[in-house]
């Protein structure tokens, strides 16, 4: 294996010639890691095959990717109905639960809207005090 900080090939492990897969410890959470493997037999080594991109090491229980694209879909003057999509890395990082909040002009923190629970890509929720607008940007 070679990490990516340092670009030198490192030996990982040998393993019997019909297991086809391996822990790779220890890495560095964080860091890139590229990997090649090689076959041997008694007449000497294959030419590797090397992995087509660096993988970071990371915590497969860590902070979740934020959702992507929040669109307001519908609105009336007592709502605003919202939607949003989900990261390509649910799979890895799933979400608990989805948090809402609204920021209104001249409001520095924000107004919180509530929770959703599972894996919802909308919310209709009452947003705006009567004669409020949203911040634009």
């Amino acid at each position: 294996m070679m990490d990516k900080a340092t670009g030198k090939w490192v030996p990982l492990c040998e393993t019997p010639g019909n297991v086809t897969n391996t822990p790779a410890k220890p890495l560095e959470e964080g860091h890139e890691y590229m990997f090649r493997v090689k076959a041997v037999n008694d007449e000497g080594e294959s030419e590797p095959l090397v992995a087509d991109k660096y993988i970071k090491a990371k915590d497969p229980f860590g902070l979740p990717e934020p959702p992507i694209k929040v669109e307001l879909c519908d609105w009336d003057v007592d709502h605003m109905d919202l939607q949003w999509g989900f990261p390509q890395v649910m799979v890895e990082h799933p979400f608990s639960f989805i948090r809402l909040k609204c920021a209104m002009q001249k409001m520095k923190n924000g107004m919180k809207l509530g929770s959703l629970m599972g894996l919802k890509s909308s919310s209709s929720k009452p947003v705006l005090p009567r004669g409020k607008s949203t911040a634009s940007g």
